[in-house]
């Protein structure tokens, strides 16, 4: 919230204002420079035509060199004996009352505010509280150790088993992903499939040509019409072959799915436990990689056992032969009969015109490839049941067995760094706990601050809200405001009394002063940073309305003023510096050259200093002409003065302000702000950053790595040099 505080020298419509304040309900007028323009100003004041919400305040500035004790004197003097000005309520009148109410605006905006402030610290502490519970939590012993891991695994078992064995997903009931079972069997339709399709090895060779070639091949002295069982595993041998890499395959892309639901299912039951977080994540990528290689070897002999051996117990085997045999006679009469194309059960419509020259061979070649179709079934079922069944197994295994142990014994060997590491945090979680831990206590100041600084009773609120600085001021009302921010008050800087000082800071006992304080202990504590706006007065007004000297007999001193040298340069036309006569005397030369060329009418002129000017529009002037320019040259010379003199101003006050900043105010202001209570003392300077902490602590124990290892080749070398002797 703020206040305008509008300062005008004669009562007009202030304008300006209400383009800050569009109510006026926030604005209070101050006139000031009564003692110059007292005519009508009580009736104006009173009238309020321009609706000035927080109404008007009559003041006298401080003229020359008053002291403010002297100018309030005279200030009282004057409204209490002028004859327009003493007609006017004593109540808006004096630098005194426009302390009274600044303070009120103030006390007010402070009560309505800190309730809002108290609540939003709380949100602000409770959400990082919250944010410190959900954090990785610290291990400091190896039963916390211990109990974490069982925690961990428990619960990573217990998840696992619901979405890869169990099939229950209401850990995860949006993400597909989870929903294992589903997945699983999806990937083995997929691979069942890519068995089937990969297997047409001979999809391209003519009909019965693969086995006819192979017949020719393994020809040998012995009785017709017996096929050799080495034509037949080799034939086999080729076809399981031919799929030995889709098994492999798969079982990669199965073992990648597991991979990541199990890292996902990790991190989530150990997000609290950083630290174990990352060893049991390694820990498990290691088991599911050794689980990986064990499936691919299980797979690979499986696949050789399929070339080696041509066995089932399954009885199919039979009836599917029995039933593509059944076409064998009619094949080898089409055949015979030079038929183009024959449809076979089992086959469909096939080409068999290029078997007629190989006729004595297609019995036993229709044969081969009967037994082969027969068996080929069963060794594609056995491949994907074998495959099925491994799998499970092995998500048994992991869960019921490898997961705990296998962990286990991986972080407590000496190549898994040993439990011992899982004590060390990690820096960036340190830091980020030290931040937390570091803005909880913040909050806990503040609220606690805030508290204690909070209005002592409703009663107090009360009245403060209620206030209208409109109203008459009297005194007992503003010792009340200031009873309700007592608590305020007492976190404010002690200052003492002096002689000629402002009211602000002697008449009314210093109560504007503690209000500043406890603003600037709210805007130290980065209030505003919580989305709360402190109270402010915004001070405007139109140039030379005073607005510098009110602030000066408010708070009791000087403001700098930045504009001095400039305004002394616009009052005073003074230098000692010849060089102005000099270029005054240059200048002035050119004189009645320049007047004899303005009554001759010349259009131009050339004049020393000046250069080429247009002189045509000086006929009129004749007169005024030589008083001009003699005008002209002599601000033309003191101008350079003027700005040699505010460049060197300048110059030598940023050195001296620089001088002083080194040589006096630097060590005592920083000395000063360190060791007051504000500052939080000197105890503050003994706590290191924890980004510091970090850094020397890696570097500490980067040196003693490089001691340890140079100590361990130093000792190599005294072997080496024992043996070489």
């Amino acid at each position: 919230m703020f206040y305008l505080l509008r300062l005008i020298s004669q009562l007009v419509s202030p304008l300006g204002c209400h383009s800050v304040d569009k109510t006026g309900e926030r604005t209070l007028a101050v006139v000031t420079k009564v003692d110059l323009f007292p005519e009508g100003l009580r009736e104006k004041v009173t009238a309020d035509d321009v609706n000035i919400g927080l109404g008007y305040v009559c003041v006298r500035n401080r003229v020359g060199d008053e002291s403010y004790e002297e100018a309030r004197e005279i200030e009282a003097k004057l409204f209490r004996t002028h004859a327009l000005l003493s007609n006017i309520d004593k109540s808006i009148v004096g630098i005194p009352v426009l302390a009274e109410k600044l303070v009120q605006l103030q006390a007010v905006s402070i009560s309505k505010i800190l309730p809002e402030i108290v609540k939003k610290i709380n949100d602000k502490l409770d959400s990082q509280l919250a944010n410190l519970e959900k954090f990785p939590r610290k291990l400091n012993s190896l039963v916390d150790v211990m109990s974490a891991f069982v925690h961990v695994i428990g619960l990573t078992k217990e998840s696992l088993s619901k979405i890869l064995l169990r099939g229950e997903f209401d850990e995860y009931p949006d993400d597909e992903q989870m929903h294992c079972t589903a997945r699983l069997v999806e990937m083995l339709d997929q691979y069942s499939n890519d068995l089937r399709n990969g297997s047409e090895s001979d999809a391209g060779e003519k009909f019965l040509m693969e086995e006819i070639k192979m017949l020719e091949e393994t020809k040998r002295i012995g009785l017709p019409n017996f096929i050799p069982r080495t034509v037949f595993l080799t034939r086999l041998h080729d076809k399981v072959q031919y799929i030995s890499s889709i098994p492999i395959k798969f079982i990669n892309q199965v073992w990648d799915y597991l991979e990541e639901v199990a890292v996902m299912v990790l991190n989530r039951h150990s997000e609290h436990y950083h630290q174990l977080q990352t060893c049991i994540r390694l820990a498990g990528q290691k088991l599911i990689a050794k689980m990986r290689e064990n499936s691919m070897k299980y797979m690979k002999e499986v696949v050789e056992m399929e070339k080696l051996t041509d066995y089932t117990y399954n009885p199919e085997y039979t009836n599917e032969y029995n039933k593509l045999i059944g076409s064998q006679n009619s094949l080898v009469d089409r055949v015979q009969a030079r038929s183009s194309k024959v449809a076979i059960n089992g086959f469909g419509v096939v080409e068999v015109s290029h078997l007629t020259q190989h006729t004595t061979l297609v019995p036993q070649a229709f044969d081969l490839k009967v037994r082969l179709t027969a068996y080929w079934n069963i060794v594609l079922q056995r491949l994907i049941d074998n495959t099925a069944l491994h799998l499970q197994f092995s998500i048994f295994n992991l869960l019921n067995k490898d997961l705990g142990y296998e962990v286990l014994k991986d972080m407590a060997s000496p190549s898994g760094g040993g439990i011992e590491r899982l004590f060390e945090e990690t820096p960036s979680v340190a830091v980020r706990r030290d931040h937390l831990i570091r803005s909880i206590k913040i909050l806990k100041e503040k609220s606690t601050k805030i508290v204690r600084w909070r209005v002592n009773s409703a009663e107090d609120l009360h009245s403060c809200s209620t206030y209208s600085c409109s109203d008459s001021l009297p005194y007992p009302h503003l010792e009340m405001a200031e009873g309700a921010l007592a608590s305020v008050f007492e976190h404010a800087t002690p200052r003492t009394t002096v002689k000629n000082v402002a009211p602000m800071v002697s008449s009314y006992k210093e109560r504007i002063r503690p209000i500043l304080d406890a603003l600037e202990n709210l805007r130290r504590l980065n209030i505003t940073k919580e989305g709360i706006q402190l109270p402010t007065i915004v001070v405007v007004g139109d140039q030379s309305t005073g607005k510098s000297s009110v602030l000066e007999s408010l708070a009791g001193i000087n403001l700098p003023r930045g504009q001095e040298v400039v305004e002394m340069e616009k009052l005073t036309d003074y230098t000692c510096n010849p060089e102005y006569t000099n270029e005054y005397n240059k200048l002035i030369g050119s004189q009645n050259s320049l007047v004899d060329r303005v009554k001759a009418h010349s259009s131009q002129t050339v004049i020393n200093g000046f250069g080429d000017v247009q002189v045509s529009h000086l006929t009129q002037y004749t007169t005024l002409v030589p008083q001009a320019f003699d005008l002209k040259a002599r601000l033309t010379a003191y101008w350079k003065i003027v700005l040699q003199r505010l460049i060197d101003n300048t110059a030598l006050h940023l050195q001296f302000s620089i001088f002083n900043l080194l040589k006096k105010d630097l060590g005592c202001d920083v000395l000063k702000d360190m060791v007051s209570p504000s500052g939080d003392g000197i105890e503050r300077l003994f706590e290191e950053t924890p980004s510091v902490a970090v850094q020397r602590d890696d570097l500490n124990r980067s040196i003693k790595t490089l001691k340890e290892s140079k100590e361990v080749v130093a000792s190599i070398i005294d072997k080496i040099s024992t043996y070489a002797n």
